[in-house]
């Protein structure tokens, strides 16, 4: 830990000392963006460890994303760009790639169940097919946050 100050981190995120503390002490009443934004600048002032070395003072969260590949370059820049710009997230503890199978409702299936339970939110890309978004919609009813 560096003496960087409550102060220091609330300016540089653009919030006041009270909501850094509530974030950096792991408080409620704190809006997502907002402990973002303070859990960002923390990091960058050096104010926090390094992922591994201590927990965070929130839960971050473990992402999947179902992503098909294929031959397709363009798929496979997604995939990286999701995994570079996750591992610049405070809040995010894991970001994993599923590689699906080709596009559409079985190859997402195939994939949706290689979820462990403690996945926070699933990021897909899919065909907009019946079969598809119920499978989604259970997802979603599990309380698990959903992207398309």
């Amino acid at each position: 830990m560096s003496h960087t100050t409550i102060a220091e981190i609330a300016a540089r995120a653009g919030a006041s000392t009270a909501t850094a503390d509530r974030v950096l002490n792991a408080r409620a009443g704190v809006r997502p963006a907002n402990r973002h934004r303070v859990l960002r600048a923390a990091r960058i002032l050096g104010y926090l460890p390094l992922e591994g070395a201590v927990a965070l003072p929130s839960r971050p969260a473990r992402l999947k994303y179902l992503i098909p590949y294929g031959a397709n370059p363009f798929m496979h820049e997604v995939a990286d760009t999701i995994r570079r710009f996750a591992r610049e997230q405070p809040l995010v503890a894991r970001c994993d790639i599923i590689v699906l199978e080709g596009i559409g409702p079985e190859p997402q299936e195939a994939g949706l169940e290689r979820l462990s339970r403690d996945t926070d939110g699933v990021g897909v890309i899919t065909t907009d097919h019946p079969r598809s978004r119920e499978a989604l919609g259970r997802l979603c009813a599990a309380g698990v946050r959903v992207a398309t």
